[in-house]
């Protein structure tokens, strides 16, 4: 391996961890109000074009660094789409839990005509 690709290795590495603060913090919080998801839509654009570039010259730390980067980029849009609206969270939760408690009552039918 040549000093150029370690370096290529090593900072594939260090893009990849830096994506986790920020998944981590929009996961655990569940807020997407400071993300700026135009940024996240473009970094989708630059990491296929750099695959495209690493499948050209054919180099594995480019190629993998791209595929690291989009799955990262697709987590967090995925996020943002999911926790946008507080609102159609709650709707969401209200659905679940009137579809848990339907089951529930289904259930307990079900097992008094037995």
């Amino acid at each position: 391996m040549t000093f150029t690709e370690a370096c290529g290795w090593v900072a594939t590495v260090l893009f990849f961890i830096s994506y986790f603060p920020q998944l981590m913090r929009t996961y655990r919080s569940k807020s997407v109000e400071d993300i700026s998801i135009e940024m996240w839509y473009i970094l989708v654009i630059a990491h296929t074009t750099l695959l495209l570039h690493g499948i050209g010259v054919n180099s594995d730390p480019i190629i993998f660094n791209s595929l690291l980067g989009l799955s990262c980029e697709t987590f967090m849009i995925l996020m943002y789409h999911m926790f946008k609206d507080p609102r159609k969270r709650q709707a969401r939760r209200l659905v679940n839990g009137m579809l848990k408690q339907m089951m529930k009552e289904f259930k307990e039918r079900d097992n008094e005509k037995d």
